[in-house]
């Protein structure tokens, strides 16, 4: 059945670690949270990585970090998407706009180019399913903001990169169904300084 097949595997050493995470009484920051954080920064590659509560929140983060960098107010998205990604853009205040997707559930470039203008943000860009989308590095000509998400296709590579790295953000979830699972969470994943120093500044901002 289905619901058998999303499952998540826990291993009896996963029961371990959590009863001891219990007892530690840290269970929202901590040095797991920085020892696995560190793990998948250096897993793909990346030089910031954050955990949040949620994959949500980490768009949610990511949308006000670049919209503390530009005046622009538009973000396009595929209109095959988890419906929290539209949440976010309308949450922060910013206008969404769709474009289509192949029938291969990647982004068409044609459609994204189309609906381009000087109001454009950031254009969020979906792995959905594990399925690359193949051509970020060609987004990256249209001198806007990329947000890969990454929900579903953690450890996923595009030629000699990780996705999510590829972009100005990449984005990933921890919930149960996916592909790397901590019951719940997610994480922001950056090389940008100047997009970095935005995050830190947001939740630094969040937790005073």
């Amino acid at each position: 059945c289905i619901r058998d097949s999303s499952r998540p595997t826990i291993t009896s050493s996963d029961i371990v670690d959590v009863v001891s995470l219990l007892k530690s009484h840290q269970l929202a920051k901590g040095n797991k949270v920085k020892s696995f954080e560190y793990e998948i920064g250096s897993y793909l590659s990346v030089d910031f990585v954050k955990c949040t509560d949620s994959g949500t929140s980490a768009i949610i983060i990511a949308l006000l970090s670049l919209k503390g960098l530009s005046p622009k107010q538009e973000v396009l998205l595929p209109t095959y998407v988890c419906e929290s990604v539209l949440f976010a853009i309308k949450f922060v205040g910013l206008k969404p706009i769709f474009y289509d997707h192949r029938q291969n559930w990647t982004p068409n470039t044609n459609s994204i180019r189309n609906k381009l203008s000087d109001d454009t943000l950031a254009i969020i860009v979906v792995h959905t399913m594990g399925v690359a989308f193949q051509d970020v590095l060609l987004l990256k000509d249209l001198r806007v903001f990329i947000i890969e998400d990454c929900c579903q296709s953690f450890g996923l590579n595009i030629g000699n990169q990780a996705a999510g790295t590829i972009g100005d953000i990449g984005i990933l979830s921890f919930n149960a169904t996916k592909c790397l699972t901590t019951g719940e969470g997610g994480a922001i994943i950056c090389n940008n300084n100047g997009i970095i120093e935005k995050i830190e500044e947001i939740i630094c901002g969040h937790n005073s």
